[in-house]
């Protein structure tokens, strides 16, 4: 699914291109700004005491370092349903400010992962809307699930009905050593 695109995306970068990935995880203790430190740690860190700055100053320190790149950074938030107030902070205070460092930044998260009142979308309200463009993925198409499922032998109709056309679900039953007994543990670990 959505992973599997932005390495796509990755990998199909030019030399000259970086990309610098941040995750957002579903802890029971939230880790603040994991994904800023997550691309603060891959670029090298920001200089001394980088990691003691908090807030609006560490983000001001990270732009200041990305406007001074002399070449082009792909930043990939990933999984931002499950994001901080920090990062999603973070978020926005970046993407007002994007135009003036060389920085495509990607955001990927589950749209039913989002009620209603999620603050992720009121970020994306403050976001200018010359600087947004969403791209939502579709399930997979029966000729899509059929070419994964491949020579597993497996029914792609059969397929498609049990998984939706979700990537997820669909890669984890054909790696299944189960197949047809019942729904593999990581999809029933996933949904639950």
């Amino acid at each position: 699914g959505k992973t599997a695109l932005l390495r796509e995306l990755a990998a199909g970068l030019k030399e000259d291109c970086s990309c610098i990935w941040g995750m957002c995880d579903p802890l029971l203790t939230p880790r603040p700004l994991g994904p800023v430190h997550d691309i603060i740690a891959m670029m090298g860190g920001l200089g001394e005491n980088w990691d003691r700055a908090g807030g609006t100053t560490l983000f001001s320190r990270l732009l200041a370092h990305l406007a001074e790149q002399s070449h082009p950074v792909v930043l990939i938030l990933e999984d931002v349903h499950w994001a901080d107030n920090g990062t999603l902070d973070f978020i926005r205070f970046l993407s007002r400010r994007i135009t003036i460092c060389p920085v495509l930044l990607v955001i990927s998260y589950r749209n039913d992962e989002l009620g209603r009142n999620h603050p992720l979308l009121r970020v994306f309200g403050d976001i200018p809307g010359s600087q947004l463009d969403r791209i939502e993925l579709q399930p997979l198409s029966l000729t899509a699930v059929a070419r994964l499922a491949g020579e597993s032998g497996r029914d792609a109709t059969s397929l498609l009905q049990i998984t939706g056309g979700n990537p997820f679900f669909l890669t984890e039953i054909l790696a299944s050593p189960e197949v047809g007994k019942s729904v593999p543990v990581s999809v029933q670990d996933a949904v639950n």
